[in-house]
This record gives structure tokens, C-alpha cells and sequence, in this order.
């Protein structure tokens, strides 16, 4: 079986905002791919599902995000194969860092 790579892949790695537990307080994460998920990240499903699946991805690309459009389980309860999966719920973050220093939001506008 053919493995599909995630969509997009990245032509440079860039940075967003990490652990959105905390509000008003981040890490920046590097992020080579996003994989777009069309459901709920339940535990069940991203433990033995996704989290397999990405972790390929992290081996082949680097850290990476994945996206659940109707968001997921707490982030306590999900795995980040070692801080090298971001998960994040219902959209894409609003901010961007890019390998250039500017920061973009998610239409691809430089914001300052």
C-alpha cells in the first residue's frame, strides 16, 4: 500500500504558536506539515490511528500539525510523539512565523 504524504507539505519550515492550553502563553513550534483531519480527535482515534500515521510523517518531514475541524479530546489526553505533533481544533492558528521573520496570518498576509 502506497503511503500518502500529509497535504501541504511545506516548502519551508515555518513557526506557530504551541500548547493553547494556556492563554497569553505559547512556545513557538517549527512546522514542516499539515495534515487536515475531517473529524472529531477523539483519544480512541488519535491515539491508534492518527498519531501512527503522523509519526510516519514526522520521520519523513519533521514536526508537523494536525487539524481536527470539529475539534478534539483535551490536549492532556493526546499524544504529540514527543512534541513533534501540534494538534489544534476547528481552524487553522490565526498566526504564522515564517523562515524570513515576517508573520503572517491565514490568508498568507504579512501582518507586521
Amino acid at each position: 500500500r502506497k503511503k500518502k504524504p500529509p497535504h501541504p507539505i511545506q516548502q519551508s519550515p515555518s513557526r506557530i504558536p504551541g500548547n493553547f492550553e494556556k492563554e497569553d502563553e505559547y512556545e513557538w513550534k517549527i512546522i514542516c506539515w499539515i495534515d487536515s483531519k475531517a473529524l472529531f480527535g477523539d483519544v480512541d482515534t488519535h491515539t491508534n490511528s492518527v498519531l501512527p500515521q503522523v509519526e510516519t510523517y514526522v520521520h519523513r518531514f519533521g514536526p508537523g500539525l494536525v487539524l481536527y475541524w470539529f475539534g478534539h479530546a483535551p490536549l492532556s489526553r493526546l499524544g504529540d510523539s514527543h512534541g513533534d505533533v501540534v494538534v489544534v481544533g476547528g481552524d487553522l492558528p490565526d498566526l504564522f512565523l515564517m523562515p524570513t521573520g515576517e508573520y503572517r496570518g491565514q490568508s498568507g498576509r504579512q501582518l507586521f
